[in-house]
């Protein structure tokens, strides 16, 4: 597949770098802003992004669309996109990048289908930051194989597989593992803090295990940040599981630990953001920040 135009929905942390990443490669950057932020309409001037007036005009000009929204959006930015297919009459193909559960993948690219276009379901792997040097995107679907062309224009891709859903379940595990690592460390600490010991079992943790330690460090730096939209991909992913009649304890232990950090509010707030501060800061013999 050639691609010259790529409609990205919308400008947030992952879609603006995917934005700018390909239009380092000479790809024409279509978005439509409408009722967004402040934040996405500087987003899209910073990465050079036409401004289209509406879903409509946006699937007309493009060859792909892009759907890098949060995840309780998706289903209406795909019901979106396949009623300007039916009427546009334009059929660009749809690549569904959100950390959704395979049955949410599935039923966005039945509507696309049913407008008479094309899904390929997707899964981000990593950090937006590391978009060009590390982060990768799986692919599945029958048309997959049609999107390996991202990998020539400064994308990391790969087919995991022919069936829309497969993708997104890869991603859903992966943030299970991440996840769920994150809320049992954050566990740990804050119940340490309250022991005394803090400082003690970092010592400990930074002995046993120090390559996790640096590798949960930007995942817990982030964490009042993003608790929210973390709780819901675990939602998502107790939703992946329970279509094959499993209910995990830890994921839903994870899902609403997450979800109480969102809505906290002081004292309680100001006491995990000591414990997080801690944890980043922190490193084992005094070595200096990375």
């Amino acid at each position: 597949m050639r691609i010259k135009t790529v409609g990205i929905l919308s400008l947030g942390e992952m879609g603006e770098q995917w934005a700018s990443v390909l239009a380092s490669h000479g790809i024409r950057i279509c978005t439509c802003t409408g009722g967004r932020s402040s934040r996405t309409l500087q987003a899209a001037v910073r990465c050079g992004a036409l401004e289209m007036e509406n879903i409509k005009a946006l699937v007309e000009a493009c060859d792909l669309i892009v759907s890098l929204v949060p995840a309780d959006a998706s289903l209406e930015v795909g019901r979106s996109v396949a009623q300007a297919m039916k009427s546009a009459g334009s059929r660009p193909l749809f690549l569904e990048a959100n950390a959704i559960s395979p049955a949410r993948a599935q039923e966005i690219a039945g509507l696309i289908a049913l407008a008479g276009g094309d899904c390929v379901d997707a899964g981000v792997i990593g950090a937006a930051s590391q978009l060009a040097e590390g982060t990768f995107t799986v692919l599945s679907g029958p048309q997959a194989h049609e999107l390996e062309a991202l990998g020539s224009l400064g994308l990391s891709v790969e087919v995991v597989g022919d069936k829309v859903g497969q993708a997104s379940a890869l991603k859903m595990l992966n943030a299970g593992l991440f996840h769920g690592l994150t809320t049992v460390m954050l566990e740990l600490l804050f119940g340490a803090g309250r022991l005394g010991i803090q400082p003690q079992v970092l010592r400990l943790y930074a002995r046993r295990s120090p390559g996790l330690l640096n590798q949960l460090r930007p995942l817990i730096e982030t964490t009042l940040r993003h608790a929210g939209r973390r709780s819901h991909e675990m939602a998502e992913l107790l939703e992946t599981f329970a279509t094959v009649d499993f209910s995990p304890h830890s994921i839903a232990a994870g899902r609403d630990l997450l979800s109480e950090i969102a809505r906290m509010a002081p004292p309680e707030a100001r006491e995990w953001s000591e414990t997080i501060a801690r944890f980043v800061e922190f490193r084992p013999n005094g070595a200096p920040p990375s």
